[in-house]
């Protein structure tokens, strides 16, 4: 199932955005959102098999090599996050993902 295609593009740009809000470059941004399109592709470091039970998004994410690695950095920060963070960053990064979906 997954996200329709239709809201691919608004979510590529919503994403570099959110990483040009956490500290990165333009043209770290533009990286992510071609390793994005790449990863939606199953492309190259990203068609690497998730084995249920065995893996962890985490370990997934460490292992996802390539010469720019934006897109392992923002995603390994986001499972990074304790559960148990600050009300503050919670909020911040519900509404993160609100604003990728929305």
């Amino acid at each position: 199932m997954g996200i329709p295609d239709i809201r691919i593009p608004e979510i590529l740009i919503k994403a570099g955005n959110i990483y040009k809000i956490m500290g990165y470059k333009k043209k770290d941004c533009s990286e992510l959102i071609s390793q994005l399109r790449r990863y939606k592709l199953n492309e190259a470091p990203f068609n690497v098999p998730y084995l249920h039970g065995e893996d962890n998004p985490l370990k997934w994410w460490s292992t996802c090599f390539s010469s720019k690695n934006q897109l392992q950095n923002f995603a390994i920060q986001l499972f990074s996050i304790s559960p148990h963070a600050a009300s503050c960053e919670r909020i911040w990064y519900s509404n993160l993902f609100t604003s990728l979906l929305n």
